[in-house]
């Protein structure tokens, strides 16, 4: 498996709009941090609204032409 695939996203959930993408992550914890399932935004928040990461996900698209 090369470094690129091993890097690759490939959960279900993730959201692909044109070149903007939006993964899923799980829960998780670390150094005391809890950090909740959900689709990760830009700068790191965690959203259970689909409809917000795909919205997110569009304009990742639009701002990437």
């Amino acid at each position: 498996m090369s470094e690129r695939e091993f890097f690759r996203f490939t959960n279900p959930l993730d959201i692909t709009i044109g070149r903007g993408r939006i993964i899923w992550a799980e829960a998780t914890e670390h150094k005391g941090l809890v950090h909740p399932a959900g689709w990760v935004l830009p700068g790191g928040e965690r959203t259970l609204d689909r409809e917000r990461a795909e919205a997110v996900a569009r304009a990742i698209d639009g701002k990437s032409k």
